[in-house]
């Protein structure tokens, strides 16, 4: 008797991967995408992770409107999404030039829009070119694990691998630094590596806002309002890439955090900012 293989288990960049590969179904004038989330996809209680979001609406953008690639998508966030309930993307294309389009995607769960986006199409390939160069960094291989740093039981469940140097962890500048990569193989299509990177960039930006503040204040609690990224080059989100972030201003229960995504030789592939509510959880 010939007994089955075992299972290959499955890793957590498999996971996120195949929550990005979203449903399909069109209704009127919208093309509809479904996406889900789960248990491991949540930030606080059942609250899903904003760059869950961001990443499934890249995804969902990008097959609506191919082939064109993506360089730009301004997202606002208006209520938590729950992690046990379907994501419904509706994207409706607002223009198409002859190099750049656009569109509008809501994401919906149940009868509560719950995120907005608007997301810009380049067929450009030529231009003028300058970079700002990237900031003075630790390497990865003397930097630590965000996630084992901060004390998270769960350090080696995340898809995407984020180190940091630990002498930043609680100093009080507003500015911090942040190398990630996916500890795998990837697909190389564009769209794909474009949505890894929107979800990633979400992590650890509102707290360079409470930064400077912690050591007075303790704790906090937060939520983004708004979410961008500007997409610069070509991608390979399997090789190292540091996120340098800084916030150059807080005030009015919001925190503002603009950052920029460099290739590890230091080219910058792509640029981020952030609005969110911070507030003490005292």
């Amino acid at each position: 008797m010939t007994l089955p293989a075992p299972e290959r288990p499955t890793s957590p960049l498999d996971r996120l991967l195949r929550r990005l590969d979203l449903e399909q179904g069109n209704t009127g004038g919208s093309t509809h995408y479904v996406g889900h989330a789960g248990s491991r996809s949540v930030s606080v209680g059942t609250r899903i992770f904003g760059g869950l979001v961001v990443a499934q609406t890249i995804v969902a953008a990008g097959r609506a409107l191919a082939p064109r690639q993506i360089h730009s998508i301004q997202q606002m966030f208006f209520r938590p999404g729950q992690a046990h309930i379907p994501l419904d993307y509706r994207v409706e294309p607002l223009f198409e030039g002859r190099t750049f389009s656009s569109a509008r995607v809501e994401v919906w769960q149940e009868n509560d829009m719950i995120s907005h986006a608007q997301v810009g199409f380049s067929a450009a390939s030529d231009g003028v070119q300058h970079r700002d160069p990237m900031p003075h960094a630790i390497s990865p291989e003397a930097a630590v694990n965000r996630d084992e740093l901060r004390g998270h039981p769960d350090w080696r469940d995340q898809p995407l691998e984020c180190r940091v140097d630990p002498s930043q962890q609680h100093d009080t500048t507003p500015d911090y630094a942040m190398w990630f990569r996916a500890p795998g193989a990837l697909p190389h299509d564009q769209l794909v590596q474009r949505a890894l990177v929107g979800y990633v960039s979400d992590r650890a930006m509102l707290g360079v806002a409470w930064k400077p503040h912690a050591h007075d204040h303790g704790s906090s609690h937060g939520a983004t309002l708004n979410h961008t990224v500007w997409f610069h080059d070509h991608l390979d989100v399997s090789a190292w890439h540091l996120h340098a972030m800084h916030s150059p201003a807080a005030g009015a229960s919001r925190g503002m955090i603009f950052g920029g995504i460099y290739h590890r030789d230091g080219l910058l592939v792509a640029s981020t900012s952030q609005e969110g509510v911070i507030r003490s959880a005292k």
